[in-house]
């Protein structure tokens, strides 16, 4: 798994539904083999999900949501070398917050 761990970080995890079934039924089979279990014995999808959550793993397509995410939260505050497009602009917090209050009329 630590491979999959750097991968992620990198680069975006898989886009299209069928990429992300495959790495799910990668991670089912992962969890199968760590409780030695065999591979054609089917699990009910609660006794999969408790199994998974014994190990403390998360789906892997949420997984995959929360590295993009900490990515562009790495992206907009600056630690890697990767730029925002020209067309995003990153507002002030005392300007959003002043724009704010004058269009939705509350007092301070």
């Amino acid at each position: 798994w630590f491979g999959l761990y750097w991968c992620t970080v990198q680069q975006s995890g898989p886009q299209s539904v069928g990429l992300l079934a495959r790495f799910e039924a990668a991670q089912k089979r992962c969890v199968k083999w760590i409780f030695n279990t065999s591979f054609m014995v089917r699990w009910s999808s609660n006794y999969y999900h408790s199994k998974r959550s014994i190990m403390g793993l998360v789906p892997i397509s949420i997984f995959f949501k929360l590295t993009d995410l900490k990515l562009f939260y790495r992206i907009i505050n600056r630690t890697v070398f990767i730029h925002l497009p020209i067309y995003l602009t990153i507002a002030k917090p005392t300007d959003f917050a002043r724009e704010f209050r004058l269009n939705a009329n509350i007092k301070v």
